[in-house]
């Protein structure tokens, strides 16, 4: 809900969130506003993943470049084909970093609160995702 609470309503591409990031940079004259979905967080993740420790590529894997952006872009479309929301949305807690070295929702469980994350209260749980 806080990265993309319009995620099981849009494909790969939220046309509705590139519109209001586009007219909020606009207006602020900087980019202070985002529009990729979840799906391509997910697909950023996974590029920084595959960089491992070369810096060389996690620099190419997050570079500010429409051509870095448009990459990610088809890979989102192909990803949301092959795997539908649930399985992304799945690969993307497991990989997406909650801070504190912790890379996955299971980690951050084990970090935060010292149990798996099967056994999160739903406050608990709001918490890591925020």
């Amino acid at each position: 809900a806080i990265e993309d609470s319009r995620f099981y309503e849009h494909g790969a591409i939220d046309l509705k969130g590139v519109l209001r990031a586009l007219n909020k940079n606009a207006r602020s004259g900087e980019v202070s506003e985002g529009a990729s979905t979840l799906t391509q967080q997910y697909v950023k993740n996974v590029f920084v993943e595959e960089a491992g420790d070369d810096p060389t590529k996690v620099a190419q894997a997050t570079q500010q470049t429409i051509g870095r952006k448009i990459q990610e872009l088809k890979y989102a479309i192909q990803v949301e084909e092959e795997l539908g929301k649930k399985k992304i949305l799945e690969n993307y807690l497991n990989i997406t970093f909650f801070g504190q070295q912790a890379y996955g929702v299971e980690a951050a469980s084990q970090r935060y609160f010292s149990k798996p994350a099967k056994d999160l209260s739903l406050q608990e749980a709001a918490l890591l995702a925020g």
